[in-house]
């Protein structure tokens, strides 16, 4: 059984659905059976939205082949003191956007998807 941490931030203008769906797929594209997913939404509101919509979504299918997903919303200063628990930081905006501060400070710690619509 793994574990795997997965933080998703999005810019506050993303509200594309299909892209925060292909980001996840790509954060869970090597799952196995008996591994937890916790998803970490950091914001803006309408990126928590689509992570608390995902996860109850995926909550039954996971649990019909021996995994699990649950989301919690977190604050930018709890995902910095907890950086060393994150595995994969997933995160959305419009392509004439820049990443955020905290985005590019996990760029050295752990796995990073930007994903730009």
């Amino acid at each position: 059984m793994t574990k795997r941490n997965i933080v998703v931030q999005g810019s506050k203008s993303f509200d594309n659905y299909a892209t925060f769906k292909r980001a996840m797929g790509v954060a869970l594209s090597d799952m196995q059976k008996g591994d937890v997913i916790v998803v970490y939404g950091v914001g803006a509101h309408k990126t928590n939205a689509f992570v608390s919509e995902f996860s109850n979504i995926a909550e039954v299918g996971m649990k019909a082949r021996g995994m699990k997903i649950m989301h919690r919303r977190v604050t930018t200063s709890w995902v910095e003191e907890n950086d060393d628990l994150i595995d994969y930081f997933i995160y959305l905006c419009q392509p004439d956007e820049r990443p955020s501060a905290l985005a590019k400070s996990f760029d050295s710690k752990c796995d990073v998807g930007i994903f730009k619509y």
